[in-house]
């Protein structure tokens, strides 16, 4: 039988080492607690600031940094006034500001002066004031910018889902559709949500009315260009792969003159630059050092698989979001 004496030194034993556990966990909590960043210096705070502008297109030139009077604020003594230019708003900047700092110890404050004119914004961090800034819209001030467009290929790998996510961006885009029967329906579609559409003519269509072979005499051929014509009727440009489209030269003179006399003409789809990557990594490499090689006022046509289309909208929004603009492949051609 245990007795009295024994029970109460082990109950005394149980709290000691309750009272023990509890002081090691608060030494643990505070040794976490000083890892906890809970102000941002203002160099940092400046430096998220300019950035986001600088993704804007906002260049330097409009970024002016004055002295402030003494005493109005401690933590500072410069005021940012940017000049905001036409094409972009200042309630846009103020949303980009905030998603830039949004895990950060800082707080965002803004006030619009006037109407469609002035506003102030101040960053606070630590309840010090770490930055304050002054917007003004200065419609005369113009981003320079470049005009792409893009050509989206194997579109009938994507699903159903995929095949909506894609018309449900608002980003104008081209598909090139295979020379098949299926394509019809395709085609509808394309032009039924105000997109373009083109075909890749070859030697090896599914259907017999859009055969073009070289055995074939010449009324034959003149027939099916009629036929493709009058089947894909919206496109004016139709394309070939050299690769695989293995014509004669008089064969293919005659080709494109039929598609001539009906308004349309022959282009070849080789001839437009490729962005691909054996994985997204490579693929957004690949667009990144193709737009960093564009100047103000280039064009630039583009082609890619539609899946990969789909994988870069984050940065075709970072590249719109400079200025640059993206437009219907037809108006570069």
């Amino acid at each position: 039988m245990i007795s009295k004496n024994k029970v109460i030194y082990f109950l005394v034993a149980v709290v000691a080492g309750l009272l023990l556990l509890n002081v090691l966990l608060g030494l643990t909590k505070k040794k976490s607690n000083k890892n906890v960043i809970n102000e941002l210096s203002k160099e940092r705070i400046e430096q998220n600031f300019l950035s986001v502008l600088n993704n804007m297109g906002i260049i330097d030139e409009w970024i002016v940094k004055n002295r402030i009077h003494e005493g109005l604020y401690d933590s500072i003594k410069s005021k940012f006034k940017i000049k905001v230019p036409s094409g972009i708003t200042i309630p846009l900047i103020l949303k980009d500001l905030n998603e830039k700092f949004v895990t950060q110890p800082v707080e965002i404050s803004s006030k619009e002066v006037k109407i469609h004119g002035t506003t102030s914004l101040k960053i606070n961090s630590g309840k010090n004031t770490k930055l304050i800034s002054e917007f003004k819209y200065y419609p005369e001030l113009t981003r320079s910018f470049s005009e792409v467009g893009f050509l989206l290929t194997d579109f009938d790998d994507l699903d159903e889902n995929e095949i909506n996510d894609l018309f449900n961006l608002a980003i104008p885009f081209g598909v090139v559709l295979p020379l098949e029967i299926g394509s019809v329906k395709f085609a509808e579609n394309i032009k039924g949500k105000g997109l373009e559409y083109f075909i890749l003519i070859d030697d090896a269509s599914d259907h017999i009315e859009f055969e073009l072979n070289e055995e074939f005499d010449l009324n034959r051929l003149s027939r099916n260009i009629k036929s493709i014509i009058s089947t894909f009727n919206s496109p004016e440009i139709f394309f070939v792969d050299g690769s695989n489209f293995k014509f004669s030269n008089n064969i293919l003179s005659f080709i494109s003159s039929e598609f001539q006399k009906k308004g349309r003409r022959i282009s070849e789809l080789n001839e437009i630059v490729e962005i691909k990557g054996d994985n997204k990594a490579d693929l957004i490499s690949l667009l990144h050092f193709h737009q960093s090689n564009l100047r103000s006022g280039d064009r630039k046509l583009y082609k890619l698989k539609a899946m990969d289309w789909l994988n870069i909208q984050d940065e075709i929004n970072d590249f719109t979001k400079k200025g640059n603009k993206i437009i219907r492949p037809t108006k570069i051609f």
